[in-house]
């Protein structure tokens, strides 16, 4: 283990960009002044519009919003190793896709601390309408910063998971994201809120339940899940929404600690007529993440592990991740970024082999400080053969695919909306 780690390289970097302004004559003051307040104005009114439509009645209130992502791909492999004998191998594959259409419901019913949000997704495979999100909130009056949340949820753990589809530096999370990530589960979560501090506490299926019945065997016995973040700087909980800082925001820096523990086994499916013995596993992830937004400049690091004891011990596996990824703003419309990040498998694995990934892209908004229209452009470079990693998987939303042989290369292009 220590020879391989010994060979990864630090492939980060940050840059600062300075803003200047100069001192201006009464009348030019006063006039740019109104310019700002109307440029504002406008641009407050836009994201209004973009973040859905209300329809309220009394106490009642309902949201309805939705976006998508439409991206071209271009994916360059040496040894793809998916071809039938004697088909021309190119190695080169490229095409339009909806990678994501949603629609969401969210708002309050009776009193505004009764909420709701329902959210799901057209396939792009099939067309079909999936169920994402389904959960309620009550805030409760009593103990103010206290929320219980109920429903179907991602778990908290992965910050990177956490974060909006919509709201990622990079056109698509992290290979190292997608390999360890929690996705969404079914249980009940309480959340504590208050001045510097945000703790969330959950009782749930498992990691990766979704749509699951509770005879299910694809959830887990017990799922908990724990994540505590703690903020410093001025700037409030909102500005850790998204990873970009936009020039004139405040600068804050959060730091964020979270595990889950699930076990399997006791609860064979019932119905299946089957008498073997479900194995007992107990699975333990944990994660740590660092974010620093700068007024213009964006840093995130995260690191995160998981470990499997089977029966008897012979199962014994642990493997790790990590996450390097810096953004600058270069105007008031334009953001570029770069990332690295490494999916590093247990020795006991039958495929043990690291996987690197450097990211490198650009964003353009353009409506400043929004995503509700962005268009995004980035290059990936994968660069360990993927079929040596028993943990990485192919054909998923990163483009990532089949290949025999290390350097797969791959240009994404992206327009995201929000309605």
């Amino acid at each position: 283990m220590q020879t391989r780690v010994n060979r990864i390289a630090a492939l980060a970097g940050v840059a600062c960009v300075g803003a200047s302004a100069l001192a201006q004559g009464s009348d030019q003051s006063h006039a740019l002044r109104a310019e700002l307040s109307a440029d504002a104005l406008s641009k407050t009114q836009y994201m209004e519009k973009a973040n859905g439509f209300t329809i309220a009645e009394g106490d009642n209130k309902l949201k309805v919003g939705g976006w998508f992502q439409f991206r071209y791909f271009m994916n360059f492999r040496d040894n793809p190793g998916d071809f039938p004998s004697g088909a021309h191998d190119s190695g080169f594959t490229n095409g339009f896709e909806f990678s994501r259409m949603r629609l969401n419901f969210t708002g309050n019913v009776l009193d505004p601390n009764l909420k709701f949000k329902f959210e799901g997704d057209f396939n792009r495979g099939t067309g079909e309408f999936l169920l994402l999100d389904a959960f309620g909130t009550w805030a409760f009056k009593e103990c103010e910063g206290l929320t219980l949340k109920w429903g179907q949820f991602k778990g908290p753990l992965l910050r990177e998971e956490l974060m909006s589809d919509t709201a990622q530096l990079a056109i698509e999370r992290s290979v190292m994201s997608s390999t360890f990530s929690q996705t969404r589960t079914q249980g009940v979560n309480i959340e504590y809120l208050k001045d510097s501090f945000r703790g969330q506490f959950s009782v749930n299926d498992g990691m990766r339940a979704l749509n699951t019945n509770y005879a299910s065997p694809a959830e887990k016995d017990i799922g908990l899940t724990a994540r505590a973040e703690f903020k410093f700087g001025e700037a409030d909980w909102k500005l850790y929404d998204d990873f970009t800082s936009f020039r004139g925001q405040k600068s804050g820096v959060m730091l964020g600690l979270a595990g889950n523990y699930q076990h399997d086994g006791n609860t064979a499916n019932p119905g299946s007529g089957s008498s073997t013995t479900q194995p007992q596993t107990d699975q333990f992830n944990y994660t740590a993440d660092f974010s620093v937004e700068g007024g213009g400049w964006n840093a995130f690091v995260a690191g995160t592990g998981q470990h499997f004891d089977g029966d008897n011990g012979s199962s014994n596996l642990d493997d790790f991740g990590l996450l390097a990824q810096a953004g600058v703003m270069v105007s008031d419309h334009d953001e570029v970024f770069g990332r690295w990040d490494l999916v590093l498998p247990d020795d006991d694995r039958p495929a043990d082999e690291d996987f690197n990934t450097l990211t490198a892209g650009w964003n353009h908004y353009f409506i400043p400080e929004s995503h509700a229209l962005k268009l995004s452009a980035d290059f990936c470079w994968f660069l360990d053969d993927p079929s040596t990693n028993a943990l990485v998987s192919t054909g998923s939303s990163n483009g990532l695919l089949r290949d025999n042989n290390d350097n797969q290369f791959e240009f994404r292009f992206q327009l995201q909306m929000m309605f």
